[in-house]
């Protein structure tokens, strides 16, 4: 029962990944400029384990899942914000190329999380 979520975020998260990698692509932006393989992976990774954890603990817990998700999706900003911000902010400017590089994974993963966890609550 888990793995078709876990399918459906992976793929859906790698065909937006692929999106904008095209992006990138057609506008001659470069991925050196740009930390859009850490950003993905980190938000991938992060994302399939906080989904996997709650869709575990729905089996279990239904009643704690709602406070579980509040609490993994703070920390999950809270991890990224101290591993990126340094990054980020390294050469003094944090440029609209370099948010959007970090937020579009970020709210995708969220977007998706949240839909995969709704629909399982929803079945209860």
């Amino acid at each position: 029962m888990q793995k078709r979520p876990l399918f459906a975020f992976s793929l859906i998260f790698s065909a937006m990944a692929v999106f904008h990698a095209l992006c990138f692509f057609f506008f001659g932006v470069s991925f050196q400029n740009t930390f859009f393989f850490p950003a993905y992976a980190g938000n991938y990774a992060i994302g399939c384990l906080l989904l996997w954890g709650l869709l575990r603990a729905l089996k279990h817990n239904s009643h704690l899942v709602g406070w579980l998700y509040l609490l993994a999706s703070s920390a999950k900003f809270g991890l990224f914000f101290l591993l990126f911000w340094p990054l980020l902010k390294a050469d003094g400017e944090i440029t609209w190329l370099e948010k959007t590089t970090f937020l579009i994974p970020y709210f995708v993963a969220l977007i998706l999380e949240t839909y995969f966890l709704v629909q399982k609550l929803n079945k209860l």
